[in-house]
């Protein structure tokens, strides 16, 4: 009976470890997708400020400057979301990494 008990428990801790990856990799996925898109809204913006900035050259006019100023700063801001949401999963993803190079650091300080 006990055998068939531990059986169920290692069955079922496989399972909801397979459950908790496979939403690990739907978040994973959804991150990726989310960076191309933001990559995708700086590309738009970018165009937009190139568009305003020919624009700006051909009329002279103060609007077309501060147009394309705004939107170099849009199409900046949205371009920094990118690494910030790598760091953002390299901080979720790496912490095993991390604990096992404080603890290789623990066990040389010592000597």
């Amino acid at each position: 009976m006990r055998l068939l008990g531990r059986l169920v428990v290692k069955s079922v801790g496989v399972f909801l470890f397979g459950v908790l990856g496979l939403f690990a990799m739907l978040l994973l996925a959804a991150g990726a997708i989310l960076a191309w898109l933001i990559g995708c809204v700086s590309a738009v913006f970018l165009v937009i400020a190139l568009t305003e900035s020919a624009w700006w050259l051909h009329t002279r006019t103060p609007h077309a400057a501060m147009t394309a100023l705004g939107y170099y700063g849009y199409a900046a801001g949205t371009f920094a979301l990118i690494p910030v949401l790598f760091w953002l999963k390299d901080e979720m993803a790496g912490w095993p990494e991390r604990r096992r190079h404080r603890a290789a650091a623990e066990k040389i300080r010592p000597l």
